[in-house]
């Protein structure tokens, strides 16, 4: 970390496109080119999507912190092995994770012209994924929570309103013509399902709706809560192999932030909630990791905080002067990056 210490953009710059340059090498040895595919290009655009989105990541990261701990939170995004794999797949999920930090970062800015991008890119998100209802859910919350004291934030607001029908409606047009539904989200069908088998052979369009009346709020909450048991599962097991030890102290200190703008702490949670919230439903019966994957880059934002915290402030029986915390930074940059590479090459079910 003593390349940046004097926050020059040119040193900054070398920092991120090293760190890139690593984070590339990670996720290249994730992917078999040995095995032709039909898919090649596709995953080639899919790495290349998943490799920039850390300067995205950096402005996110800006936020929040100083230009240190940014580097060190796009350190963990760059290095974490689960996005890595998943760089190099072809799946839409790398696309999804850097729309969706656009928007975050578009949300948080003081101006109204970014809320109106801010709410055409929570949109986009539904083009991008089908199930990618929470952006859009996360973004109107965030920009009350937000932006509500503003002047005119009711006619802005009305305004981005007007930016997000017209970036879906084409898409519900799509889904009215095809499905004669243009609101048809087929994880509304995963509560009645018993299993995922019985999900994708059934014909049954039965919804949330039709559920509640056979089985009663009390059926709902339950098959809910099992949703939710199975998502959290399966989170604790994407958080390996660092971030389970960062997170929970992040979630501790940011309920009392300090170095952070209480207001995007709360845009922070909010869309880590919603997302949460959403997909809920779907994990009732579906435990599929990568749709937890955009989740990760506001994870890590939490993750941050805590190391910032040590460093900044220490604890009661320490605390670290100017040279000693760019040491500290250094190991745990590379103990980050050393934990990724030994799951990177010694797992092979992310």
């Amino acid at each position: 970390m003593e390349l940046i210490q004097n926050y020059s953009k040119k040193k900054i710059i070398i920092v991120l496109l090293l760190i890139l340059s690593i984070s590339l090498g990670l996720k290249l040895y994730t992917i078999d080119f040995t095995i032709p595919s039909h898919l090649d290009d596709a995953r080639i655009l899919s790495l290349t999507i998943s490799t920039i989105t850390i300067f995205p990541m950096y402005v996110l990261a800006r936020k929040f912190f100083n230009e240190k701990y940014s580097i060190v939170a796009v350190s963990l995004f760059a290095f974490e092995p689960h996005l890595n794999f998943i760089s190099g797949t072809a799946m839409e999920e790398p696309l999804l994770i850097l729309v969706l930090i656009t928007s975050m970062i578009l949300i948080l800015n003081d101006k109204a012209k970014y809320h109106y991008i801010a709410f055409i890119f929570a949109g986009f998100c539904w083009w991008v994924k089908l199930e990618a209802l929470y952006p859009m859910i996360a973004i109107i919350i965030i920009f009350f929570v937000v932006h509500r004291h503003k002047p005119n934030s009711l006619r802005n607001f009305l305004i981005s309103i007007v930016f997000l029908m017209i970036t879906i409606s084409p898409f519900l047009i799509q889904q009215d013509l095809r499905l004669n539904d243009p609101f048809y989200a087929w994880y509304d069908r995963t509560i009645p399902a018993d299993d995922y088998t019985e999900l994708l052979i059934s014909s049954d369009n039965a919804g949330i709706t039709d559920f509640v009346e056979k089985y009663g709020i009390l059926g709902l909450m339950d098959k809910l809560a099992n949703g939710l048991t199975n998502l959290f599962n399966v989170l604790f097991k994407i958080l390996y192999p660092y971030l389970f030890i960062l997170i929970p102290f992040g979630v501790l200190f940011s309920l009392r932030p300090i170095g952070q703008k209480l207001k995007h702490i709360k845009a922070n949670w909010i869309m880590i909630l919603t997302l949460i919230g959403v997909l809920v439903i779907p994990f009732a019966i579906i435990d599929e990791k990568r749709y937890l994957f955009p989740l990760l880059p506001f994870l890590i934002i939490l993750a941050t905080i805590p190391i910032q915290r040590v460093v900044n402030y220490g604890l009661s029986t320490f605390s670290l002067n100017d040279r000693q915390k760019s040491i500290f930074l250094v190991i745990v940059v590379g103990v980050v990056l050393l934990l990724s590479i030994i799951f990177t090459v010694g797992e092979t079910n992310y």
